[in-house]
């Protein structure tokens, strides 16, 4: 019995390193430039300082997903007024498992670099305008929290 306890400790501490390193890679894959928080559904914006090239996100879900939810941002990136660039990018389902902690079966808190990216061709203040929808939640989802991470 001793020893099976010893093994989930192990278990439980080696998930627990591989969330953090994939925390680290998500972060360093890109500088992060802005960070926009959701508590639900819903649109939100920011103004940031962005140079010329590629756009990339990540996104940060903290809730019980029990069942593969999916879950989208679709991002616009505007200047000087107008869309420059508009990205549809997938935060649920998480498809890497090692990018995630459980906690007490299918409470999660992950950090996921998102397939998704844009292209400014001019840098300057950029306003990122963000909205974060879940087509279909089954009754056991919860979000506590959710992030789009801009960075370049």
């Amino acid at each position: 019995m001793l020893r099976l306890i010893s093994n989930q400790k192990m278990y439980c501490a080696m998930r627990l390193a591989a969330a953090c390193l994939a925390s680290l890679a998500a972060c360093s894959c890109f500088s992060t430039a802005r960070r926009i928080s959701f508590a639900g559904e819903g649109e939100k914006q920011a103004a940031v300082e962005l140079t010329a090239g590629e756009v990339r996100y990540a996104g940060y879900f903290k809730g019980r997903d029990p069942s593969g939810t999916v879950a989208q941002y679709g991002v616009d990136l505007l200047q000087a007024g107008r869309v420059v660039n508009h990205a549809s990018c997938d935060l649920l389902p998480i498809k890497d498992d090692r990018q995630c902690v459980f906690r007490f079966s299918h409470d999660r808190e992950c950090n996921v670099v998102m397939s998704c990216s844009g292209h400014l061709d001019a840098g300057g203040p950029t306003v990122v305008r963000a909205r974060l929808s879940i087509p279909a939640k089954p009754a056991e989802f919860r979000l506590d929290r959710a992030d789009l991470i801009v960075g370049q």
